[in-house]
């Protein structure tokens, strides 16, 4: 763990208002979508397989959860882990000795991998739920929010596109 921060954000949540019945005149809750101003928990993290990676926690229902991981990260610590000499960028690798491999690191970085390093990882953080609130089935999934997918290509000159 390198760092842990907390902001207040915008966030969309499902806050509780009173409607009144029509047929009874009586008050009943009713949860709507909207945008509140929550905090936001974050922990920045070094990942012996992932690198520099953070996830971020809302404090308000229904506690979202964020992983931020980088693919360039795991093929470089991959590629350090099993002592291949490569030339590093600020988001990819410039030049290594052994391109197949570090393809084929690429090619088996996959949602089980994934999986794994957040699982590891929400056992480690503190959890919003109770354990009978897992036992009940609330529990983190996975699912993609955002895919960034880049082609790193190094030039001898300056160019534009």
């Amino acid at each position: 763990m390198l760092f842990i921060g907390k902001a207040q954000e915008k966030y969309s949540a499902f806050p509780m208002i009173k409607k009144i019945s029509g047929h009874t005149g009586k008050p009943y809750p009713w949860l709507m979508r909207s945008s509140v101003m929550c905090n936001q928990y974050y922990f920045y993290l070094l990942d012996e397989d992932f690198g520099p990676m953070f996830i971020k926690f809302g404090s308000y229902f229904p506690y979202t959860a964020r992983v931020c991981i980088n693919g360039h990260e795991y093929v470089k610590c991959q590629l350090r882990k099993e002592g291949i000499p490569f030339k590093a960028l600020d988001n990819g690798v410039l030049s290594r000795e052994n391109p197949e491999r570090a393809q084929q690191i690429l090619n088996e970085f996959d949602e089980s991998k994934i999986e794994a390093v957040v699982a590891k990882w929400l056992a480690r953080l503190p959890d919003p739920f109770m354990p009978e609130d897992h036992a009940a089935g609330f529990n983190y999934r996975l699912s993609i929010l955002q895919a960034e997918f880049a082609r790193t290509q190094v030039f001898d000159r300056p160019l534009s596109g």
